[in-house]
C-alpha cells in the first residue's frame, strides 16, 4: 500500500473473460522496438526475462520499492513533511452489459447489480469505518466514469442513491482497453491498439491515482520563502533577542500541539476490469 492511498475494487457484471490473465510485467504504458506492420509476439520462456518484447512495462515496473511512483515524492534526501488527505479510491467495474446490441448497455442483471451496490454504498457511510486510521465516518467526494454507455448506466443508477454526490463528466481516460498483448494469448493484437490504449489507460493513471500532497513542489516553495528571507536579511544576519522578549520566553510555557488527524476522502471510479487491473498492477 502506497502512504496516504487505499484503493477498494466491486466487480459487478460477468462476461466471457479473455483466455488466460494479464501478466503483471505486461501492465505499463505503450508497446515499444517494434514497428506499426509487426505483430506483437511474447515466447512463453522470455515473456519474465524480456518483457519489452511485448511492451515498454519494464520502463515503469520494477520489484523494488518506488518511493516516487506519482512523481509527487519529496526531493532525494528529505522527508514528507505533511501527509495531506488519505485518498480512497474506490474501483467499480460495470454491470453485466449485452454483448449482442449496438450499444452494449446494461442488461437486467447488470442493471440490479448496480441498485445492490448504490445500496451498499449508501449504507456504508452510515455506519463508522474501523481501519489502521481508527474511526472514519464514510463521505463520498464524487463519482467519476469513462465515457462508455454501460459505464455510465451504471454510474446513473449509483448517482440516484446518493443525491447528494456529485457525478462528474464521462472521461475517455477512463475508459476500457488493452494495455499489452494477454498473456497466454491465443491470437496477437493489433499493434497500433495496443499503442494507443496502453498510451491512454497510463494518462489516466497519471491522472487520477497520485498522492494529494506534491512533495517536490513543497520543497521547492519553501526553499524558494527561505531564498527570499535571507535575501532581505542579509548573510549572516540574525536578530538579536531583548531582555524583555527572553524574559517573556522563558516565563510562558510552550503550547503542545497534537498532530492533526489527516482528512479521509473516498472517490468512486465507475469504470472496467483492463483499467481496473491497470491501475492495480501499476500502483503495486
Amino acid at each position: 500500500m502506497r502512504r496516504g492511498f487505499r484503493f477498494s475494487a466491486f466487480r459487478l457484471g460477468r462476461r466471457v473473460a479473455p483466455r488466460g490473465a494479464w501478466a503483471p510485467l505486461g501492465l505499463a504504458s505503450a508497446v515499444a522496438g517494434a514497428t506499426w506492420e509487426r505483430r506483437c509476439r511474447c515466447d512463453d520462456e522470455k515473456w519474465w526475462t524480456d518483457p519489452a518484447q511485448c511492451s515498454d512495462a519494464c520502463a515503469l515496473w520494477q520489484r523494488t520499492w518506488n518511493g516516487d511512483w506519482d512523481g509527487r515524492g519529496p526531493p532525494p534526501g528529505e522527508k514528507m513533511k505533511a501527509t495531506g488527505k488519505i485518498r480512497h479510491l474506490i474501483l467499480v467495474r460495470h454491470g453485466q452489459y449485452d454483448l449482442e446490441g449496438e450499444e452494449r448497455g446494461l442488461t437486467d442483471l447488470g442493471r440490479r447489480q448496480s441498485e445492490k451496490l448504490a445500496q451498499r454504498l449508501s449504507a456504508e457511510r452510515q455506519l463508522t469505518k474501523k481501519d489502521r486510521y481508527g474511526e472514519v465516518r464514510i463521505q463520498y467526494a464524487g463519482i467519476w466514469v469513462s465515457n462508455v454507455t454501460r459505464a455510465i448506466q451504471t454510474a446513473q443508477i449509483l448517482a440516484a442513491h446518493l443525491p447528494d454526490v456529485p457525478l462528474m463528466e464521462p472521461d475517455v481516460l477512463l475508459s476500457e482497453g488493452k494495455p499489452t498483448q494477454p498473456h497466454p494469448s491465443s491470437s496477437a493484437s493489433r499493434l497500433a491498439d495496443l499503442w494507443e490504449d496502453s498510451a491512454r489507460m497510463e494518462a489516466g493513471f497519471r491522472k487520477y491515482v497520485h498522492r494529494e500532497v506534491d512533495h517536490k513542489r513543497l520543497a521547492e516553495k519553501e526553499k524558494k520563502k527561505k531564498k527570499e528571507q535571507e535575501s532581505k536579511l542579509g548573510d549572516g544576519y540574525v536578530p538579536e533577542a531583548t531582555p524583555e522578549a527572553h524574559r517573556e520566553e522563558k516565563e510562558t510555557p510552550k503550547e503542545v500541539k497534537e498532530p492533526k488527524e489527516p482528512e479521509h476522502v473516498y472517490e468512486i471510479y465507475v469504470c472496467h476490469m483492463n483499467l481496473i487491473r491497470y491501475f492495480a498492477a501499476r500502483i503495486e
